[in-house]
């Protein structure tokens, strides 16, 4: 799979308000935006900032190691 196809489904697997395991750092972050912030990796904007000072977590790694869900958000449609 090339990087345009992996980000398709990183975003589908990630909406924003997702809450994750970094599959990098193992931190905890919540998707902020779908902007990737990283060359090899896909990194998220996050509302946390990562041990860097920045704010993007790793959904995807160069290994092939996904990010793992914590949570995602409860979709407006689903509370009806």
């Amino acid at each position: 799979m090339d990087k345009e196809e992996l980000l398709k489904i990183a975003k589908e697997k990630y909406p924003i308000g997702t809450v994750f395991k970094s599959a990098s750092t193992h931190d905890i972050f919540t998707v902020a935006n779908h902007n990737n912030y990283a060359s090899t990796n896909i990194c998220f904007g996050t509302l946390e900032q990562n041990q860097d000072g920045n704010y993007y977590g790793c959904v995807y790694s160069s290994k092939g190691n996904w990010a793992k869900i914590i949570s995602t958000p409860v979709k407006y449609y689903e509370l009806w």
